[in-house]
């Protein structure tokens, strides 16, 4: 394993509990396995999302674990080792109730992306498992918020170690990022501050003509200079609107939403591979769970206030690559209302703190 790595199983075995601020590409499964062999007490792994459920336990079992799968229409809580969703868990606590029960087998609890564990039914499943041995993983685990950050220290344990983007970049394990940040015309109605957010944002963003016309253009600079891109959005209609601008570009690009099948998503991240797609445009599905190596530069058409997201997504980029081993990451330059500055600000911030060199404009 890498040395990080290493240190990060040993600090989990002396202190029995924590978290690791493990950036996207740190390799969090490898550590888990790890930790998993050092301990050799059964073992559940809790995750979010139906894709990190299939992802994490083809990893396991690709290394030979005796592995179980509870979610997807499977409860096989038997195995030395099981994966499972938190929905899956917290509807066993709803309807059957001996969700204790199971959890009392186990010696060893993970939480992957554990900053989810704010949300009420991870907590309650959380304070079901009385592990001894219990860990989370996130790349940015606190969120500044007293109340939430205590829960997650209160359920799981402090954050013991942090294993930067900065780090893994020097060490040559992610890809060199590279941030441009493009103006474009600005639009009316920046004095809006009686109108709802969700109101603000369709207008500045989702629905900006101006705004909508220099994700186009930056896309097909990108795919021009062999770039495979990852377009990143909040809103359904904003993502199909991209895709039909990009066709009629001649981009070739795909939409994927939380309603696209496993089997259907896979074939996309296969074609982007294959050279068949220059790029692929996504809501939250990419933004954690995902593992699409060929993704070299990222489109932040969401905008959005710089939150746990903002390293998700642009960490879909960040894989090491063979050759030019360098991410582009793309992001837009909101100055129409009050709103749009201010989460224009925050995202610098966070791009600052990953020291990337930062450009404005394709110059």
């Amino acid at each position: 394993g890498r040395e990080y790595q290493v240190a990060t199983v040993r600090k989990a075995r002396k202190e029995k509990r924590g978290v690791s601020a493990a950036a996207t590409g740190a390799g969090k499964t490898v550590m888990m396995k790890a930790i998993v062999q050092a301990l050799n007490l059964k073992t559940i792994v809790m995750v979010p999302t139906a894709a990190l459920l299939t992802q994490t336990h083809r990893s396991f079992k690709a290394s030979d674990f005796d592995v179980g799968m509870v979610g997807g229409g499977h409860a096989d809580f038997d195995k030395p080792v099981v994966v499972a969703t938190a929905q899956s868990l917290y509807a066993r606590l709803a309807r059957e109730g001996d969700l204790a029960e199971k959890l009392s087998e186990f010696g060893l609890f993970f939480f992957d992306e554990c900053h989810q564990a704010q949300a009420e039914t991870y907590w309650d499943v959380i304070m079901e498992c009385e592990a001894p041995y219990r860990f989370g993983l996130s790349g940015t685990p606190l969120r500044n918020d007293i109340r939430k950050d205590f829960r997650l220290v209160g359920a799981i344990g402090p954050v013991i170690d942090h294993i930067r983007v900065f780090t893994l970049v020097q060490q040559g394990f992610l890809a060199k990022p590279y941030v441009v940040r493009l103006p474009y015309r600005r639009v009316e109605g920046g004095q809006w501050y009686s109108r709802p957010y969700a109101h603000v944002y369709n207008h500045h963003v989702a629905e900006n003509a101006e705004r909508n016309a220099a994700v186009v253009k930056a896309v097909e600079w990108l795919a021009h200079h062999g770039r495979t891109i990852l377009v990143v959005v909040r809103l359904k209609k904003h993502g199909k609107q991209l895709q039909k601008l990009l066709e009629e570009a001649g981009v070739k690009a795909q939409w994927v939403s939380g309603d696209t099948c496993s089997g259907q998503r896979d074939s996309v991240i296969r074609r982007l591979g294959d050279g068949e797609l220059q790029c692929v445009i996504g809501t939250s599905i990419f933004d954690q769970g995902v593992d699409a190596p060929a993704i070299d530069a990222v489109v932040m058409a969401v905008g959005e206030r710089a939150d746990v997201r903002i390293p998700q997504r642009v960490g879909r980029g960040l894989r090491r690559k063979d050759g030019d081993n360098t991410c582009v990451i793309v992001d837009f330059l909101d100055t129409s209302h009050r709103w749009m500055k201010a989460q224009t600000r925050e995202r610098n911030s966070i791009f600052q703190a990953m020291d990337a060199p930062i450009f404005m404009g394709w110059d």
